[in-house]
């Protein structure tokens, strides 16, 4: 019979799951400030990450698909920066930190740490639209 682990338990003792958890818990504070703020049940999220770690507690659309290989890379991060308007959080690894520079106009750092980044959608400001 297989024992089942939680992902903490096996992940703890590693450095690198100690960044990982604080950007985890983070992007939870998003996730619920974007809830109450648009008033949504469900806050659209792209991961584009090498690892699965995100796709356990998160319901995060994979990007990493898209830019699997330097061959298709930039066509990719193109591909998905044309599709970006449908995610209000974007959190992205250092593997793909170039990606950033496709959607920067778009969105906003919100936190950046050594392997990560989290981005969220930048607001309409409706005010200005009407002066």
């Amino acid at each position: 019979m297989a024992m089942i682990m939680s992902p903490e338990k096996y992940l703890k003792p590693s450095f690198l799951y100690s960044e990982h958890r604080k950007v985890m818990e983070k992007l939870e504070e998003i996730e619920e400030m974007i809830k109450k703020q648009e008033n949504k049940t469900k806050v659209n999220m792209l991961c584009l990450t090498k690892g699965d770690i995100f796709y356990i507690k998160f319901d995060c659309d994979v990007g990493r698909g898209f830019i699997s290989s330097e061959g298709i890379a930039a066509k990719g991060m193109i591909k998905l920066a044309k599709i970006s308007d449908l995610y209000d959080v974007i959190v992205i690894s250092e593997d793909y930190f170039d990606f950033y520079e496709y959607i920067k106009d778009k969105f906003l750092v919100e936190v950046k740490t050594e392997g990560f980044i989290i981005l969220t959608k930048k607001q309409k400001n409706y005010m200005s639209i009407m002066e």
